[in-house]
């Protein structure tokens, strides 16, 4: 993929004395923000990082980062651009930084869009014109359960890597197997300071009083919160959910607080990192709901082979018991 013929000529007259800043590149789909489970594992990851710079597609979470990116490049809409321009523009937001390496996060595109994050040769464009390492994390499947992004362009993507990680054992097995090379699995991360120095105390019936349990972060489908549903209906189980957004925005299921309440879900938003390790602490079980496998798409995915970075959070936290609800051989 020849990049325009004048680039490496730019990039030189760009990078004069005492104007060029030593970075990382992070490449994600979205804000890097604590609304959603990629956004979570980001921020710890970047915590205590050097200086970084962001490139993303989209803006799903109102464009706020929980992050502290140098610089967040927004890519703009162009459907029709091609490689060199996708080159060049890459280049240019890059031409007074030295890149020390690029971490590629996620996978998605938007549909009938060119603003793309993985594919498209944004990431390609970085690492050509940086020379630096480039590190590929999946999170989620966008590729063989659901259609965000083509074989073949997962697979260039794959292909100019020198690391791959995965954040389980069942996307890392399956993406070796399509891709044919060798991935890492990264789990999801919990903040040091959020770790447990002594067991948690056990759960006690208070009198008269029924089983209490608490939901955590967000639920990306609806068939899987009516599952739920059905499952604790009648099971004395009462169950208060703090989800990551707003129920009826992005990862919130599409029902609203009175459907909610109607199946017998209370909702607590709002909720801050410490409320959330509370509700944990008291609770007797902290319910992780899945999918069936009966699922189409980005849902499917997810249920497969996606690890739900609640279920590393409540265990380093709290240690509450985790109550998986859904099909077996869900990665969660």
């Amino acid at each position: 993929r020849p990049l325009l013929p004048d680039l490496e000529s730019r990039l030189a007259v760009s990078h004069r004395p005492g104007e060029i800043t030593k970075v990382d590149l992070v490449v994600v789909p979205a804000e890097i923000s604590f609304a959603h489970g990629t956004g979570v594992l980001l921020t710890r990851m970047l915590e205590e990082a050097g200086p970084y710079v962001a490139f993303r597609a989209f803006n799903h979470y109102s464009g706020r980062n929980d992050a502290t990116p140098l610089a967040d490049f927004v890519l703009p809409y162009r459907p029709n651009w091609s490689r060199q321009q996708i080159s060049s523009y890459v280049a240019h937001r890059l031409c007074h930084y030295e890149v020390g390496y690029i971490v590629a996060a996620a996978a998605e595109k938007a549909a009938g869009s060119g603003t793309i994050t993985l594919d498209g040769g944004v990431v390609e464009a970085a690492k050509a014109a940086t020379g630096a390492p480039l590190a590929v994390y999946v999170m989620d499947d966008n590729c063989l359960f659901s259609d965000g992004l083509k074989h073949h362009e997962l697979a260039e993507l794959v292909g100019c890597a020198d690391a791959l990680f995965a954040i389980s054992s069942e996307l890392r097995t399956a993406y070796q197997d399509r891709f044919r090379r060798k991935f890492w699995v990264v789990p999801p991360l919990v903040k040091d300071s959020l770790l447990r120095s002594a067991p948690s105390a056990s759960w006690e019936r208070r009198s008269g009083g029924g089983i209490e349990a608490v939901m955590l972060g967000n639920v990306w489908h609806t068939d899987w919160l009516r599952g739920l549903a059905d499952t604790i209906a009648g099971s004395g189980v009462r169950l208060t959910w703090l989800p990551s957004n707003e129920p009826g925005g992005p990862g919130a299921a599409g029902l609203t607080v009175e459907e909610l309440a109607a199946v017998g879900i209370t909702v607590r938003t709002g909720a801050s990192t410490s409320e959330q390790i509370a509700a944990a602490e008291a609770a007797a079980f902290v319910v992780v709901p899945t999918g069936t496998f009966k699922e189409q798409g980005h849902a499917l995915a997810i249920a497969k082979l996606s690890l739900p970075s609640r279920m590393p959070f409540v265990m380093a936290t709290s240690n509450t018991p985790l109550l998986v609800v859904g099909h077996p051989m869900s990665g969660a």
